[in-house]
């Protein structure tokens, strides 16, 4: 998502204005699955939100800045003898004054993952997320950018945290922005 901030903090697309993220995947697993566990508040802490909402939360907060503001809707919309969401919608005030929606859910048939940031000055949208599809639309026209993704998504980040280490520096993903992620969460799940 290097490209996204760098969109962002270059001004090519101006000012943020407002980013849609939406994340579905259809889970409903029987007791026995791997991951049935998510579905256990005791051991997720939540539904979707938890289980892939945070990794976006986290690209948000790359991409826009600190969240001023959170309101979250964790909601049981089909699947609804669940002790978790199957669905949430949340909305963030960015400090910029930009906003956020952020939409997650186990519930849908079709599954999507795609983000897209408006700003002043034109768009970048992601198609799907982890493919490396990028669109930028700007007065100067519409252009398409390939950034292919790693076969391993975590070894760059595995990576950068045994360079961090090693050369006695700050890793690209902090201890501060996994703990923001958690404030952020804790709010939109406060009024559940």
């Amino acid at each position: 998502m290097g490209r996204l901030r760098a969109l962002v903090a270059t001004g090519e697309i101006g000012a943020p204005v407002f980013a849609s993220v939406q994340a579905f995947e259809h889970f409903d697993p029987g007791p026995d699955h791997p991951r049935a566990w998510l579905l256990r508040r005791s051991e997720s802490g939540g539904g979707p939100m938890m289980d892939f909402g945070c990794h976006r939360i986290e690209v948000l907060l790359d991409v826009l800045g600190p969240v001023a503001e959170v309101s979250g809707f964790p909601v049981n919309a089909h699947l609804r003898n669940r002790e978790v969401e199957d669905t949430c919608i949340a909305r963030l005030g960015f400090r910029s004054g930009a906003q956020a929606v952020l939409t997650v859910s186990h519930a849908t048939r079709e599954s999507r993952d795609t983000i897209e940031i408006f700003g002043s000055a034109g768009s970048a949208h992601v198609p799907v997320l982890n493919q490396g599809r990028l669109r930028i639309v700007t007065a100067a026209g519409t252009r398409e950018e390939d950034h292919p993704a790693p076969a391993n998504l975590h070894q760059p980040l595995v990576a950068d945290f045994v360079q961090a280490v090693h050369a006695s520096r700050a890793p690209a993903v902090t201890g501060e922005i996994g703990q923001e992620v958690s404030r952020v969460l804790a709010a939109i799940y406060a009024r559940a």
